[in-house]
């Protein structure tokens, strides 16, 4: 593997946002010249295996084990649902097949909690994170978050949480880890195109901030929790 795309990938786990704040990473990366015959932003599958330190990952019980997975051939395309931390990052990537034996970055997600992501026929994801935790079909998943107040991760408002407006705060565990500025982030979908999101807001250490989702929406907490904004007040 060249210098040049070993570093292309260490860019994007290290510099996930591109242009410098949350969640603008996925939408339309140009990294420059990858191995494969200085190809602009695009990458082999051995590429990306070493990049993820040669580990092909392994299917455990339905489970998918941090690695690299070929969508159609080592897992089924659908949804699937992401295992987290709360007090440390955990990464996944999907890279989109161009149809020649080689694939673009299509998209660069860093969490806390958990997530979910839509995988295609065709599609490669490298997933970084603690040797623990596992990705794996959305049907698989039982994921019943607790609270209010929720912890960091993604949620399905009218399927995990309820809509309504909910007070914003930062969640000290995950704040510790997180190398970028805490936030509330809404999505109307999963697509990571350019008008994906609705609506962010960062919050400080010590301060709060307001946000409204309605059913259909998506609320991803990163570094935050969040509780109903009336039962905030009345605290």
């Amino acid at each position: 593997m060249s210098c040049t795309a070993c570093t292309v990938i260490s860019d994007v786990a290290n510099d996930r946002y591109g242009y410098g704040n949350r969640y603008d990473y996925p939408y339309g990366y140009d990294y420059g010249d990858s191995s494969d015959g200085g190809t602009i932003g695009l990458f082999t599958l051995s590429d990306i295996e070493e990049a993820f330190d040669g580990d092909p990952g392994k299917v455990e019980d339905g489970r998918c084990t941090p690695g690299v997975f070929e969508v159609g051939k080592d897992i089924e395309p659908g949804r699937y649902y992401f295992e987290g931390s709360q007090d440390q990052e955990a990464n996944f990537y999907v890279f989109d097949g161009e149809g020649d034996g080689s694939y673009s970055l299509g998209e660069a997600v860093v969490y806390f909690g958990n997530y979910f992501a839509d995988l295609e026929e065709g599609d490669v994801v490298a997933f970084d994170a603690a040797d623990d935790l596992r990705f794996y079909p959305l049907s698989q998943a039982d994921f019943k978050p607790a609270g209010p107040p929720y912890a960091s991760g993604l949620y399905r408002v009218g399927t995990d949480i309820p809509a309504g407006t909910y007070a914003v705060t930062v969640n000290a565990a995950a704040a510790d880890a997180a190398e970028q500025d805490c936030a509330a982030f809404v999505m109307k979908d999963l697509d990571f195109d350019d008008d994906s999101i609705t609506d962010t807001k960062y919050v400080a250490h010590g301060g709060s901030q307001t946000v409204t989702v309605k059913d259909g929406d998506y609320l991803e907490l990163y570094g935050t929790t969040a509780a109903p904004a009336a039962e905030e007040s009345a605290s």
